[in-house]
């Protein structure tokens, strides 16, 4: 496979795509060519928050911007309160993801 771009989706259970990331975009070394044979994949966000929920993980294959294979629903994941979230109270809030931000407030 010349060039292939290899990609993750995740999905709220409502199905509303959340995040994704390929090996073209932001990889530090892009792949150029796989060769017949077998290969197994990891996958690190590092930095990827999730508040507790049920979520959905996608998968697909591109060559030359073409889809070759594409699995929207590999696999449904569960992500549970922990004692960080419940103290943040994140697991009292609907939406999935909860960013940091800084509010600034200045009486004018």
């Amino acid at each position: 496979m010349e060039d292939p771009e290899i990609a993750y989706q995740i999905f709220s259970i409502t199905g509303v795509q959340l995040a994704s990331s390929n090996t073209n975009t932001f990889q530090a070394c892009r792949l150029k060519r796989l060769l017949p044979g077998r290969y197994a994949l990891k996958i690190r966000l590092p930095d990827f928050f999730l508040n507790p929920g049920t979520y959905t993980l996608g998968f697909s294959i591109c060559l030359a911007e073409r889809n070759v294979d594409n699995v929207p629903y590999v696999v449904q994941f569960e992500i549970l309160p922990t004692p960080g979230s419940i103290e943040k109270q994140l697991n009292r809030i609907w939406a999935p993801l909860t960013p940091t931000a800084v509010f600034e407030i200045e009486r004018l």
